[in-house]
C-alpha cells in the first residue's frame, strides 16, 4: 500500500463513527457478531487467524492484515485464503502471501 492508497483508506474511516480492533484471543467468544454485522458505522479490523472463528459466524472483517513469520505452517496460508476469499474484506498481507491473494 503506498501512501495515497492508505491516505484515501484513512479519509474513508474518518466518516465512520468507531472502529473495533480483533485479535485472535479467547475475549472473541464474548463477541456477538451477528450484533457487529448489523452494524454499518463500525468499521472492523482482524489480524492473523481471525478465519478461525468462521466456524462459528458468517461475519468476515473490513480490513485484514497478516504479517505473520510463522510461514512454515500451512495452516497460515489456509488463514489468509479463506480471509481474501471475501471480496468486501481489503487485505494487507506479507509479500510471502500474495498468490493467494491475487484473485482479489
Amino acid at each position: 500500500i503506498n501512501q495515497t492508497q492508505c491516505g484515501n483508506q484513512l479519509l474513508y474511516m474518518e466518516n465512520q463513527n468507531k472502529a473495533i480492533i480483533l485479535g485472535n484471543g479467547p475475549s472473541l467468544s464474548e463477541l456477538d457478531f451477528e450484533y457487529l454485522k448489523s452494524r454499518k458505522d463500525v468499521v472492523s479490523f482482524a489480524t492473523n487467524r481471525i478465519d478461525l472463528i468462521l466456524k462459528e459466524t458468517d461475519w468476515y472483517p473490513d480490513y485484514y492484515f497478516c504479517f505473520s513469520s510463522n510461514l512454515t505452517h500451512k495452516d497460515w496460508y489456509t488463514s489468509v485464503d479463506k480471509i481474501s476469499s471475501n471480496t468486501k474484506t481489503k487485505c494487507y498481507v506479507s509479500l510471502k502471501y500474495k498468490k493467494y491473494v491475487e484473485k482479489m
